[in-house]
C-alpha cells in the first residue's frame, strides 16, 4: 500500500439539507432522513499541501462550489436552490471532514478517472 498525495474530503449533509431536499415541489413521494443522506456520504480529493491548515484553506475557497455541487446531485434546477450568499452557506447545509492520509489498496491497477 502507499499513500496518494492528496487529501479526502467527506462531506455530511445537515438537517437544513434533508429539510431543503424534503421541500422541492417535484420530490414525489420520497421522504428522505439524515441516515438516507449519510449512508454513502460524497468524498472528494483535494490537492494535498505541507499542513491541515493549508488544506483547508484551499477548500474554504471553494466552498460554494461544493455547496452548488451537492444541490446539483439532488436538483437540476437551480431556480429551486437555496440562496448561496458566501461560503458561510455551505456550513449552514453541510459538514466537511478531512482526512491527510489517504491509502491506495490496488497496487496491481492505476488510478482512473471517468469524464
Amino acid at each position: 500500500m502507499e499513500t496518494i498525495n492528496r487529501t479526502a474530503v467527506t462531506i455530511t449533509f445537515k438537517e437544513k439539507f434533508m429539510e431543503w431536499l424534503n421541500n422541492l415541489p417535484d420530490r414525489e413521494d420520497l421522504v428522505f432522513t439524515m441516515a438516507m443522506l449519510n449512508d454513502d456520504k460524497p468524498i472528494y480529493l483535494i490537492p494535498s499541501h505541507e499542513d491541515d491548515d493549508k488544506d483547508r484553506n484551499w477548500f474554504n475557497k471553494r466552498k460554494t462550489e461544493f455547496l452548488e455541487e451537492a444541490f446539483e446531485s439532488y436538483c437540476t434546477e437551480p431556480k429551486w436552490w437555496p440562496e448561496i450568499k458566501s461560503a458561510k452557506t455551505f456550513d449552514e447545509y453541510l459538514s466537511a471532514e478531512f482526512h491527510c492520509m489517504v491509502w491506495d489498496t490496488v497496487e496491481d491497477e492505476p488510478l482512473e478517472r471517468d469524464f
